[in-house]
């Protein structure tokens, strides 16, 4: 009995013995040029927060949800942004009115200002040629004055001499030396004369008011001098207007920019409480529910993007240096052994620290390492997740044949 104890033992020892050494020469046996290790697949997380605080209205995503890039995910409570958002429109619009308002009375001053403008150039004119008349007219009416008097010595000549010829005439008829027809036609003469100085009395009359008249014209050029200076100054009111006016432009315009930047301004708020998913990804946690009151920069959702996941590795310290960015590697799970995804190296840590807790045995646990990310070229039927556990071969040597881990 003791003997086939004894033989069963050395059995039981040769099979321990042969596992062993299968288990070692297995591990030695991975090619020269590659290296392996374990760890958990990963993915950049974003989280999707809010720009602003507010109440919850929708919820769009749930753990597990499919979305895209810029999908709205979830949307808070608008009302009172809204409503400002009115205010605001109504502040532009009447800021608009008050410009074109304003506009127009710019346009009125100008026409204003044109128009006195044109009147004082034709009352210019108007002064320029009253010089001009004005002592002619003076000279003239002086003339037509002495020519009147001129008249009146010739005519009271003619009337005396007319009645000394009647007188004679009368003093021939008388002594029948003439025919009576002869005192007729003196008597005529007479009457004629005496209508001649009357004609030339009313005459001097006449030129002595014209005279008069024309040396008004020196008022005249004093009056429409103080026409032109009159409308210089509506000219100068009315210039004055326009710039007041323009400045009232440009301060409408400045009003209005600064009413639309406030409308854009809430624009920009109410657009923040519409909230899209930064990237593609799958929802891995969802943070709040609807009907919650949360605050600015809170998160709501977690997105991964399935399609950029990594495997993060730990090499122990001694072999660190074989291997570099841009390193081609091999994912290999448990769920798909005879199916490795391409990877390759995009990070090596800088410092060295004790293998995490994850990683498989506990010996292994106490030795310094580098982490590693090996990022996947493609994720097949995205049938990986972050945490899936899986394995990685390396390869630091070119040329060197693939071989799956082995542990």
């Amino acid at each position: 009995m003791r003997r086939v104890l004894g033989v069963a033992l050395l059995v039981l020892l040769a099979g321990a013995g042969v596992v062993a050494w299968r288990t070692l020469g297995a591990r030695k046996s991975l090619p020269e040029g590659l290296l392996q290790a374990n760890g958990r697949i990963e993915g950049d997380r974003v989280l999707v927060a809010t720009k602003q605080e507010g109440r919850v209205e929708q919820l769009l995503a749930r753990e597990g949800d499919h979305v895209k890039k810029g999908q709205v995910v979830a949307r808070l409570d608008d009302a009172r942004v809204r409503a400002q958002l009115e205010q605001a429109d109504a502040a532009v619009r009447r800021e608009t009115a008050t410009l074109e308002r304003t506009k127009v009375a710019v346009q009125e001053a100008r026409d204003a200002a044109a128009l006195v403008a044109a009147r004082i150039r034709a009352a210019e004119a108007s002064l320029a040629l009253l010089r001009k008349e004005v002592p002619v007219g003076i000279a003239a009416a002086e003339a037509a004055v002495l020519g009147a008097k001129a008249a009146i010595a010739k005519a009271e000549a003619t009337l005396r001499q007319a009645e000394r010829d009647l007188e004679r005439t009368r003093n021939l008829v008388a002594q029948e030396t003439l025919q009576p027809r002869e005192l007729e036609m003196a008597e005529t003469a007479l009457r004629v004369a005496l209508e001649e100085v009357a004609a030339a009395k009313a005459a001097f009359k006449g030129a002595e008011e014209e005279a008069r008249e024309a040396r008004l014209g020196d008022d005249r050029i004093l009056v429409k001098q103080e026409d032109i200076a009159t409308l210089r100054a509506e000219e100068a009111k009315a210039r004055t207007q326009v710039l007041w006016n323009e400045a009232a432009v440009a301060q409408g315009a400045a009003s209005i920019a600064a009413a639309e930047a406030a409308r854009k301004e809430i624009q920009s708020v109410l657009d923040d409480l519409t909230i899209a998913s930064p990237s593609d990804g799958v929802v891995l946690t969802r943070m709040v529910e609807e009907g919650e009151v949360i605050a600015r920069g809170a998160a709501l959702l977690e997105v991964v993007d399935l399609d950029r996941l990594y495997l993060k590795v730990y090499v122990p310290e001694p072999q660190i240096g074989r291997i570099r960015i841009g390193s081609d590697a091999r994912i290999f799970t448990d769920a798909f052994p005879d199916t490795p995804v391409p990877a390759s190296v995009r990070y090596i840590a800088s410092e060295a620290e004790f293998t995490p807790k994850e990683v498989q045995t506990p010996d292994e646990r106490v030795k310094l390492v580098f982490a590693v990310k090996l990022y996947l070229t493609e994720n097949p039927e995205r049938r990986f997740t972050p945490g899936l556990p899986a394995d990685a071969v390396i390869r630091w040597k070119d040329g060197t044949p693939w071989a799956p881990p082995r542990w």
